[in-house]
């Protein structure tokens, strides 16, 4: 998996010059040889884009995941994802093995750094220390962190939904080749 900077089929680039077709066979035969399989990729289909900034870009699909027969009868559920980049000429690309046994683990407490922007954080910190004041600190943190735990799921919930969105925005304006399409996704 990762940047192979070659491609498999004309499709694989819109834009610029044309790819030779002795290089995009050299690289499918040099695929086929291995007996190695495209993984298909879920969401847009270019990985690479060169003068991002202009009406007349090249994009071309440089990226991608190549796997044997033998990995995907042992992984058989899995999603390899192009997800989008508003800086890099490349888009980050993301392999998920998806349905695999999930053990049984305690969820781990993680502070959230979105959190200090929250006001309602040194209440709930406060309350919680206060609320145990003569117990030893173990207990005075314990307390702490149930109850960030619980104060918490809100403000969680509420910066993956502004992900989500602000994702789904660049999803939109990445192949607008507008004026209004360029500001939003460049």
């Amino acid at each position: 998996m990762g940047d192979f900077n070659d491609m498999l089929s004309s499709e694989d680039k819109r834009g610029g010059s044309e790819q030779p077709q002795w290089l995009i066979r050299g690289f499918r035969e040099a695929v086929q040889d291995s007996r190695l399989i495209d993984l298909p990729m879920e969401g847009y289909p270019f990985t690479w884009i060169k003068s991002r900034r202009t009406t007349t870009p090249t994009e071309e699909r440089l990226d991608r995941a190549l796997a044997t027969q033998q990995w995907l009868e042992e992984f058989p559920h899995f999603k390899f994802i192009n997800a989008i980049a508003d800086r890099s000429d490349h888009s980050p690309i993301l392999l998920r093995l998806v349905n695999l046994q999930k053990e049984n683990r305690a969820r781990v407490f993680k502070f959230e750094n979105s959190w200090l922007e929250e006001q309602q954080l040194q209440t709930v910190v406060e309350g919680a220390w206060n609320r145990t004041a003569y117990d030893p600190l173990l207990a005075k943190l314990q307390q702490c962190t149930e109850d960030l735990e619980e104060w918490g799921t809100k403000p969680r919930l509420r910066f993956k939904r502004s992900i989500t969105e602000y994702r789904e925005e660049m999803e939109r304006y990445r192949d607008n080749r507008s004026e209004l399409g360029m500001s939003k996704y460049n």
